[in-house]
């Protein structure tokens, strides 16, 4: 098989740029159709015969962008993804599987497997000129290698490099994983976990944690991110990278979320009564949990219930989630804020906000993804659009928190960027609410 030539990504009968989806030994592409399985591809002239392996590459949240941008921007961004991997799969081959998926056939790459991985993500993130707007796209990539000496099952290679995709995926995203031997079907493990995180929130197997947030003028802390831990008997600590994304796509964060915003609310009204803490709380709303109409009244039933000042509350809610209905979530935000609540944007920069909207939403802060802010010391692209934001944010008199900051290097920079606001590692881990005290009483943390 041989390497497709990017000038084949081409404009179609149905107006869009499409990729192609199967390869033929000649290297030329059959009839483009807007999408064919993975299952499909094993029945087809793949020519595995000599493969090392193979990679599947999937486009993180490309449903949020074609909510948040439209489909013709999301067609763009595929031809675009598709240019980029015609160039860095060289000879090998490539084709797309999916919508937002695509294949790259490896070979003699046994020794350099994780660095061609690396290079392939890193090359996918570069951000996207289309169409006069940039658009940043974050990808996960599952790969499996041949066993040695054994002859190439083509059948075996796609599954298990679909197996770790989802691995990646479940991580987070914006990653790669090279299947493992005795790594567990993804679908069963995924059904085993929701029946497990159901049973985690009704036995309280869950756990609160809080990373301060610090004021750089003032050197104070000014509020506390929740974020949630899963004790499981067997498994034991479960980070939210394993278990979020599970519970999203379950429809199980509604349940988790109103528990998360119910027990921190009663360790807030418990912090009050002990005279401690007087900074807000801030809870992370996933979009799913935004999407539910009676969002705005279950947060201030819930605050009725605990006691809880709304004053007190801040609700953190993605750039996308906002951006996919802004009438709908200008009234929800409305809602909130004239209860008293603040509304803080998270993970701002990689959605894409109209800014002509983002004025009209009564938020009080901007959060900038963490994504940006690791990679600003060495990558100029992410240090521009930090300093945009930050700049952004000061114009707007909003409060921006730059999250993830995990070393002095990127401190310093937004010192000089004039960010006054920030929260990560640097400062201190998520800390349960029994270590949260021990350092208010040693004045380790100063509110």
């Amino acid at each position: 098989m041989r390497r497709v030539d990017s000038r084949q990504v081409g404009t179609t009968v149905d107006g869009r740029r499409d990729v192609p989806l199967r390869i033929r030994n000649s290297g030329r592409c059959e009839q483009p159709v807007r999408r064919r399985t993975v299952a499909d591809m094993r029945q087809t002239a793949f020519d595995l015969a000599d493969a090392d392996g193979v990679m599947v590459i999937d486009i993180d949240r490309f449903q949020d962008i074609n909510l948040a941008c439209g489909r013709t921007a999301g067609d763009r961004l595929l031809a675009g993804v598709a240019e980029r991997i015609a160039a860095v799969a060289g000879p090998d081959g490539w084709c797309r599987t999916g919508d937002d998926e695509f294949m790259v056939v490896c070979r003699r790459c046994r020794g350099d497997l994780a660095a061609r991985l690396e290079a392939i993500r890193l090359a996918l993130g570069e951000p996207y000129e289309l169409g006069g707007s940039t658009i940043c796209a974050a990808v996960s990539i599952g790969a499996s290698l041949r066993r040695s000496g054994e002859a190439c099952d083509a059948d075996r290679l796609i599954h298990e490099a679909s197996v770790a995709l989802k691995h990646a995926k479940r991580m987070g995203g914006n990653r790669w994983h090279i299947y493992e031997p005795g790594m567990p079907c993804a679908r069963k493990e995924q059904l085993e976990l929701v029946y497990e995180l159901r049973q985690a929130i009704r036995l309280n197997q869950l756990e609160l944690y809080y990373q301060p947030r610090l004021d750089l003028a003032t050197g104070k802390v000014i509020c506390l991110e929740v974020l949630v831990r899963w004790n499981h008997p067997t498994r034991g600590l479960v980070m939210p990278r394993e278990f979020i994304p599970v519970a999203e796509e379950s429809g199980l964060i509604l349940e988790l979320g109103e528990w998360v915003l119910r027990r921190a609310c009663e360790q807030k009204r418990a912090w009050s009564e002990l005279g401690i803490l007087p900074v807000r709380i801030s809870v992370n709303v996933s979009p799913l949990q935004f999407r539910d109409a009676g969002f705005a009244d279950r947060v201030l039933g819930i605050l009725r219930e605990t006691g809880m000042q709304p004053g007190l509350l801040e609700l953190e809610i993605t750039e996308t989630s906002v951006m996919e209905d802004v009438d709908r979530a200008l009234e929800m935000i409305t809602a909130l804020n004239m209860n008293g609540c603040t509304i803080s944007i998270d993970d701002f920069g990689i959605g894409h906000s109209s800014l002509q909207r983002l004025k009209l939403l009564p938020v009080k802060c901007l959060k900038i993804d963490r994504s940006f802010v690791r990679n600003m010391a060495k990558d100029q692209h992410d240090l521009a659009i930090t300093n945009a934001i930050i700049h952004l944010g000061r114009s707007l008199n909003l409060q921006v928190v730059a999250e993830g900051v995990e070393d002095v290097g990127q401190l310093e920079l937004l010192r000089k960027a004039s960010c006054t606001t920030i929260q990560g590692f640097l400062l201190s881990p998520p800390l349960k609410a029994g270590e949260i005290e021990r350092l208010v009483r040693e004045e380790k943390l100063v509110c």
